[in-house]
């Protein structure tokens, strides 16, 4: 009979470690669970914050000196193009970021700059050019004057 006992408190006790075992499980699990919630709540917050702050920017309007500064850049892009088609070999043509555009006013554009590109005989020549274009209507540009010095 005493062994019996011994066996059934043995088991009892192994049952209560196993029972305490589960419930420090299930506590860790419930603090992990809680842990993860907030880390994405976090997330989420952020997302937020980076929405509405990407969202005033783009709603800000343009300063003067932003429109001014994305008008020359349009047009030394069309500038380009022509200098591009006046050159004998367009394909070499590399141009360097020194370069001036000037907004004369009605459209008007001057843009002066240096590209280097082969001649007919294959050498590479540096140039330097002014070029005079208007932008017309529904952001048509045409050119006026091209000259290489």
């Amino acid at each position: 009979m005493k062994d019996q006992s011994w066996k059934n408190k043995s088991s009892l006790s192994q049952h209560s470690l196993q029972c305490a075992e589960r419930r420090n499980r299930h506590e860790n699990k419930k603090k992990e669970d809680k842990k993860n919630k907030y880390i994405g709540l976090g997330l989420i917050a952020i997302f937020i914050f980076i929405l509405i702050t990407m969202s005033i920017s783009y709603l800000t309007p343009p300063t003067p000196q932003e429109i001014q500064r994305g008008k020359e850049l349009i047009a030394w892009h069309a500038a380009k193009q022509y200098v591009i088609s006046s050159l004998n070999c367009p394909s070499t043509a590399d141009f360097y970021s020194d370069r001036t555009v000037i907004d004369k006013g009605d459209g008007l554009f001057e843009a002066y700059g240096k590209v280097n590109a082969q001649n007919l005989f294959g050498a590479t020549l540096t140039k330097r050019f002014k070029i005079t274009i208007l932008n017309g209507l529904d952001d048509k540009w045409f050119l006026i004057d091209v000259s290489f010095y």
